[in-house]
């Protein structure tokens, strides 16, 4: 009995091939689709092309009956993806994320990683004390790497470890007040370029990788245009007299932050020292100045699509957190009822 079937659909002008299985790992059935193409008037064609989808159709029996002999190891085909799809700052975590899958299983095949073995993998980071959200972004990582092993013809699914993974629960997101963003200013430094990046950003929010990038020649009539590095969006940022105020005079650098060092540990370790100098006792990161634009623009304007925009987010439900962290809207809602009972007698 044939494990694989070669199947024709129609279509206006002719049929196109794909191939019809069932897959032994969930006993569903499955379609390939092959983009051939064959015409019942060109025999020739018809016959070189069909001659073509019987070697895929041994192929897919072969992967079928040896599912993971012939597939490259998870961690070399990982690395062989081509590093410039990402970011700097992704290239980084990424190799941190192999470093610990390599560190679990560094034998498993592409084709070897399924629910079963992601399961065990989860297991392994929480008895080493990593926390949900750093497990979700490891499987995530997983999943990805997964993504081009299909698209390059490697395995027949993705599998859904959605399921799998424990759950995140998200903490409040850590911001400046003015009043805190004017204590910080007011600390004395021999880093000052670096306070006043992330003041910069504290009202520009910008991302660190977009900060970095930022050149003079970006900044038009007191409005920064750029392509965002992460959603490669293009926004549109008008400068205010605040961040006017902490933008360095131009130099010969083209760039605006030109003399930062590009690794953001170094800055979070000089926020944390400039953070117990003006006596706030928070966990501020650098991208705590993004989330600090966000909610002093949603306090001054109230408008989550405006602020949306200027933060080039994709859709206002990823405004909305921060509209969590208005406590004053939280007041002026309360306020509206109508007092019926007073305290003062």
């Amino acid at each position: 009995m044939e494990m694989v079937h070669i199947r024709r659909k129609k279509l206006q002008k002719g049929y196109c091939l794909y191939l019809d299985y069932v897959s032994p790992v969930d006993g569903k059935r499955h379609k390939r689709y092959l983009n051939l193409h064959i015409n019942d008037r060109d025999k020739a064609n018809t016959l070189k092309t069909m001659a073509l989808a019987n070697k895929y159709k041994q192929e897919l029996e072969t992967e079928l009956l040896f599912p993971n002999e012939h597939l490259p190891r998870f961690i070399e085909y990982a690395r062989s993806i081509n590093e410039n799809e990402y970011s700097p700052s992704s290239q980084q975590n990424r190799r941190s994320m192999m470093r610990v899958v390599e560190s679990f299983d560094p034998e498993v095949s592409v084709g070897g990683v399924n629910r079963v073995w992601v399961a065990k993998f989860i297991k392994f980071m929480l008895e080493k004390g990593n926390s949900p959200i750093s497990i979700s972004s490891r499987v995530y990582f997983i999943k990805g790497v997964l993504r081009h092993a299909y698209k390059d013809d490697l395995i027949f699914r993705v599998p859904d470890f959605s399921d799998l993974l424990p759950k995140v629960v998200l903490k409040p997101r850590n911001f400046l007040t003015l009043d805190e963003i004017k204590r910080l200013s007011e600390v004395s430094t021999c880093f000052e370029i670096y306070k006043n990046a992330f003041l910069f950003c504290c009202f520009t929010g910008l991302r660190w990788s977009d900060m970095l990038r930022l050149q003079y020649a970006d900044i038009r009539d007191g409005v920064i245009s750029i392509t965002m590095q992460k959603t490669k969006r293009f926004v549109q940022i008008p400068l205010t007299e605040n961040a006017k105020a902490f933008l360095p005079p131009h130099k010969r650098s083209p760039f605006v932050f030109g003399e930062i060092n590009k690794h953001s540990s170094f800055m979070n370790r000089l926020l944390k020292r400039f953070c117990r100098e003006a006596k706030i006792y928070k966990k501020i990161s650098f991208h705590c100045a993004r989330h600090t634009f966000a909610v002093i623009s949603l306090e001054a304007c109230g408008n989550l699509y405006t602020v949306s925009q200027l933060l080039g987010h994709t859709t206002v439900r990823a405004t909305q957190v921060y509209a969590k962290c208005l406590l004053s809207d939280k007041i002026k809602a309360l306020n509206t009822v109508p007092t019926i009972f007073s305290t003062n007698n």
